[in-house]
């Protein structure tokens, strides 16, 4: 995974979201050394969406994820 400042990834935006989408890397975005965000391919988030479809089926409780409750305030 490539570290990369906020700064640094808004100069360089073109290039990023090409290594990220067409190359398949992911680039964490760091602002004062802390991560701030990370970018995935579209592959990649279509890969995390499925395990969270499959993490949610197998729960039962009905209740949702902490991360979801925090998502649907949006």
């Amino acid at each position: 995974m490539i570290r990369m400042a906020k700064a640094e990834a808004r100069r360089r935006f073109s290039e990023v979201t090409t290594r990220v989408g067409r190359r398949g890397e992911r680039v964490k975005i760091t602002h004062y050394g802390k991560t701030l965000a990370v970018l995935v391919s579209k592959k990649d988030l279509e890969r995390l969406n499925d395990c969270e479809s499959d993490a949610g089926s197998h729960q039962g409780s009905g209740r949702s994820r902490p991360a979801d409750r925090g998502r649907q305030r949006r």
